[in-house]
């Protein structure tokens, strides 16, 4: 497995061979201050991989509509926005008769597929948010509508990888969470 400041490059440059925009508009690495907020509105440290993402670059400005982001068609949320974005999801859940995860349980398993308090969204596309499970460090794509994609990516390498497979093959990159079985269906 490469560095993830490699993998990053790496992305930014087929983006960039191929006249994509989808690596511009990085932000600076982000301090421990910043990290240090964002934990105290969330309750807990952020995973690892977002934190090592975080020593190189703080986020991408919002992008246009219709413009792709750094992973695929997301865009990397700031610490700030990583915080926002979970308080949104936690409080969406704070309804009488709200289904609460299982105690205990991990998203993804258990046939538990909608908002669970272990996921952290860290990039986003109009509805849809990239989350990763603080526990297992796994990584779908979330809609409120829809829930937890089909597909999941073990860890940020396995996700690094699939953008980069995108940047270097698809008109426009899209990371796959559908499947092409779901996709026929649809």
């Amino acid at each position: 497995m490469r560095p993830l400041a490699s993998q990053f490059q790496t992305l930014i440059a087929a983006y960039r061979a191929r006249g994509l925009n989808n690596g511009d508009g990085m932000l600076p690495p982000v301090d421990q201050r910043v990290i240090s907020e964002a934990e105290v509105l969330l309750g807990f440290s952020l995973p690892g991989p977002l934190l090592s993402i975080y020593e190189l670059y703080g986020g991408q400005k919002y992008i246009d509509p219709g413009t792709t982001g750094i992973l695929g068609r997301h865009r990397l949320l700031t610490p700030r926005e990583v915080a926002s974005s979970w308080q949104m999801y936690e409080d969406a859940q704070r309804f009488p008769g709200a289904e609460i995860p299982p105690h205990g349980s991990v998203p993804g398993e258990n046939e538990w597929t909608w908002w669970h308090p272990a996921l952290v969204p860290f990039a986003n596309w109009d509805a849809y948010h990239l989350v990763i499970c603080r526990h297992t460090r796994r990584i779908w794509e979330y809609e409120p509508y829809i829930g937890l994609s089909h597909i999941h990516y073990r860890d940020m390498d396995a996700l690094l990888e699939a953008a980069m497979e995108a940047a270097s093959s698809m008109d426009v990159p899209a990371i796959d969470f559908i499947g092409l079985e779901q996709q026929s269906a649809s």
